[in-house]
């Protein structure tokens, strides 16, 4: 019985500690200035960094949860242990979706802000507002992953892909970035 009550306390407390994490582990945030697509005007918004502590955190937790379950002292927390491994798996998808767009925002907003690929532009003016919108939420409570972007809009992600499959999207993926670097430097015109 001893045994018992000091097993189903380890396991409280770990959730406990878990549900700690959600509530005040916040995004670190740092302000970002980018040219705003069609209008010359600078836009201000905020980009998430340190992913790899972020996504690794998460990780470590759906790891927690699952050592969890081997404990013969699991079934009082089944429920809730449940909840928080659903919360962990689509918070990990999101983080990861936006991790993945906001590197290429980051890498394709200067070049679409300059006004290059007036053909493209359309499309990734599209992502280019979406993101800012999404960017700014976070900017606004960054506090606390309970109130984390829990995945990306399939309309979004669909443009993402659409702007991935261009031409010049494949040819920037090609070239070196500092091959890629050159070319835009040495363009006489914009493409």
């Amino acid at each position: 019985l001893h045994a018992q009550a000091q097993g189903e306390t380890v396991l409280r407390e770990a959730l406990e500690q878990l549900q700690v994490w959600g509530f005040e582990r916040a995004f670190e945030l740092v302000p970002h200035e980018a040219p705003a697509i069609g209008t010359g005007a600078t836009k201000r918004t905020v980009l998430i960094k340190s992913w790899k502590e972020l996504l690794s955190e998460v990780g470590d937790n759906q790891s927690l949860l699952n050592s969890l379950k081997d404990s013969p002292f699991f079934a009082p927390f089944r429920d809730e242990a449940g909840a928080w491994g659903k919360r962990l798996a689509t918070l990990a998808e999101g983080l990861g979706q936006l991790n993945a767009i906001q590197r290429r925002w980051v890498y394709m907003q200067p070049i679409f802000g300059r006004g290059a690929l007036p053909n493209e532009r359309a499309r990734f003016k599209l992502v280019d507002e979406e993101f800012v919108s999404i960017m700014n939420g976070v900017g606004d409570d960054p506090g606390g992953l309970e109130g984390a972007p829990q995945g990306v809009d399939s309309k979004f992600l669909k443009e993402q892909a659409a702007l991935d499959k261009t031409e010049f999207t494949m040819a920037c993926k090609a070239l070196s970035h500092e091959d890629f670097d050159k070319h835009l430097v040495n363009a006489k015109s914009v493409i």
